[in-house]
């Protein structure tokens, strides 16, 4: 019986904290509702139409990752705000907390502004924390690996 519930608490382990598949879409979520994605420059946006498909790359000796826009660079928080175009700082690190896109020492809450118009393809930028007017959890959606 012990065994059984060791298993049990091993799967439920794993399910918490997971590592980020290889290939993925950020989807942004609020109040248990999905109200947009990320595109590839790192900002959220509402338009399912700009969703962007990320890569994930391995940290040497940890079992957190990058997340990088393929022809875009990897993405950094450096600033407070995520910057997948040309970013100025240290890569982000990354890892997945359940379904939720977690950076790790910052957790899982991020935060807008303001929420994008539909038909808006550039997308608002997307604050690290609390800060912003719209907060929201950053789900992943693992299309492989």
């Amino acid at each position: 019986m012990q065994s059984k519930n060791f298993f049990i608490f091993i799967t439920i382990l794993r399910t918490a904290v997971a590592t980020l598949p290889t290939t993925l879409e950020l989807l942004v979520f609020q109040n248990g509702q999905r109200i947009g994605c990320v595109n590839g420059y790192g900002k959220f946006i509402t338009s399912t139409a700009a969703c962007f498909l990320f890569q994930t790359q391995e940290i040497e000796g940890s079992e957190n990752k990058n997340i990088w826009a393929s022809g875009y660079g990897t993405c950094s928080a450096d600033s407070g705000v995520i910057e997948c175009y040309e970013p100025q700082g240290a890569p982000a690190i990354f890892t997945q907390h359940g379904t939720d896109l977690e950076l790790v020492g910052f957790g899982t809450t991020f935060s807008a502004n303001s929420n994008p118009d539909a038909s808006d393809r550039i997308g608002v930028d997307i604050l690290v924390g609390e800060g912003g007017g719209e907060t929201f959890l950053l789900q992943v959606h693992a299309l492989s690996g």
